[in-house]
């Protein structure tokens, strides 16, 4: 068995790898272990996959553990990481003979080829230059995947342009504009560009299920992308800015469709985006000034498209003004679908920088409905002092997430036996909602 793998590597450090005989003089002297990690993109567009960087150990230390625990953690160089996810542990480890048997946690096997070979690699380049260490065996939860690996089986190829699959994942909106349907692709990439420019590339041409759509403004192109450490900064032409929506659900669609796309790319946490070099404070109501981090929140498997129930739920903005985002609602925990809009209200519920303006402890002690009437009775938080600024705004805030079910046409708010809404409660009432 060999395995492949795209990369550039200095001759010398196979060298050092594959020499066994030469190997333990040499560990007297050198009080360093080295350990190889994946590059990041930046340093990938230069055609090296994977990299040696050199740990300092003392004489005293557990060559074997020290390699071990630093393979699988961040290195303290920037534009280097570690070749396993989080989902990818070492859960246990023995030395036989020069044979180190590894064991992984199960989350190896849902990687990619890929990445099972990166992290393949990174292993026997890693622990086989040990003194201890000759071969490799590899198991996940005690079952033998991989058997007498060493150095020589994998092959470092001299070539910047050699292509490789890759699987990415893209963020298109459903029908009702609400939630973002992953959709996964494969390509044949090289170290031509960054993978975050496929990734836009692709994102660009729509989806591929007709169920889906895209999200972004006629006429967007990319004019550059850049990868700096976990920040990917794309720079969008002017018809990004110039055609944007103004409905605040397509708002959230466009932004988040680039963010949590490119964000799926392994070693990229945020994103910056900017309108043809220059910085804006603000899309329509998202904040767009600094880094974005992903909405994970609306993130959704394309399998769940036809099965959701959605109801929108009320949150604030920072200019006291409500929006409407999207809840999946699961009646079957509650009694009734009023009482499923009241508690995801009180639930801590943040997407997008916008909060539940219902005060912080506020409890939902009951919930029933009697001719379209729903009847809320709250816990003293939600009128406790310092609340009165934004005490209305909570009312509406709830009275139009249960009238959003379709259950109730009217809301009372009982509070401390205090009716905070009049007799015959509120209606719904849209005049401080950001459509």
């Amino acid at each position: 068995m060999r395995r492949l793998l795209s990369a550039v590597l200095v001759i010398a450090s196979l060298v050092a790898i594959c020499g066994c005989a030469d190997k333990r003089a040499e560990r007297e002297s050198i009080e360093t272990i080295s350990v190889f990690y994946l590059c990041g993109e930046e340093i990938q567009k230069s055609g090296e996959l994977i990299a040696k960087l050199d740990l300092p150990v003392s004489k005293e230390t557990d060559e074997l553990h020290a390699a071990l625990t630093a393979i699988t953690a961040k290195p303290d160089k920037d534009g280097y990481y570690s070749a396993f996810p989080p989902s990818v542990r070492i859960s246990a480890y023995t030395l036989e003979n020069g044979v180190l048997t590894v064991d992984l946690t199960q989350g190896y096997l849902n990687l990619s080829e890929v990445d099972k070979n990166i992290i393949l690699a990174c292993m026997v380049l890693t622990l086989c230059a040990l003194d201890e260490v000759s071969q490799l065996n590899l198991n996940v939860d005690g079952i033998t995947l991989e058997h007498g690996l060493t150095p020589d089986m994998i092959i470092l190829q001299d070539s910047e342009t050699n292509a490789f699959e890759q699987r990415i994942t893209l963020y298109y909106p459903g029908p009702g504009d609400d939630f973002l349907y992953s959709e996964h692709r494969m390509l044949t990439t090289g170290y031509d560009k960054l993978l975050a420019e496929y990734v836009i590339d692709e994102l660009l041409k729509g989806p591929q299920d007709s169920q889906l759509h895209s999200a972004l403004p006629q006429g967007t192109q990319i004019l550059s992308i850049e990868v700096s450490g976990d920040l990917c900064t794309v720079n969008l032409s002017r018809e990004f800015y110039s055609n944007r929506p103004d409905i605040a659900a397509l708002e959230r669609m466009a932004v988040y469709s680039i963010v949590n796309s490119l964000c799926s790319i392994s070693g990229i946490q945020s994103v910056k985006l900017l309108i043809d070099g220059e910085k804006m404070e603000k899309y329509v109501y998202i904040d767009i000034s600094g880094s974005i981090r992903p909405e994970i929140y609306l993130s959704r498997e394309l399998r769940f498209l036809s099965s959701d129930v959605i109801i929108p739920v009320y949150l604030a903005t920072d200019t006291n003004e409500l929006i409407a985002i999207p809840y999946i609602a699961d009646a079957s925990q509650y009694s009734s679908m009023e009482e499923c809009a009241a508690y995801a209200l009180v639930s801590g519920l943040e997407v997008c920088g916008y909060v539940s303006p219902v005060p912080k402890y506020t409890k939902i002690q009951s919930v029933y409905t009697e001719n379209r009437v729903c009847t809320v009775e709250v816990s003293e938080e939600f009128i406790f002092p310092g609340a009165e600024p934004r005490l209305n705004l909570a009312l509406q805030a709830l009275v139009n997430t249960i009238v959003a079910t379709g259950e109730a046409d009217r809301v009372v708010v009982i509070c401390s036996e205090s009716n905070l809404t009049g007799i015959g409660g509120l209606a719904l009432n849209l005049s401080h909602v950001i459509k």
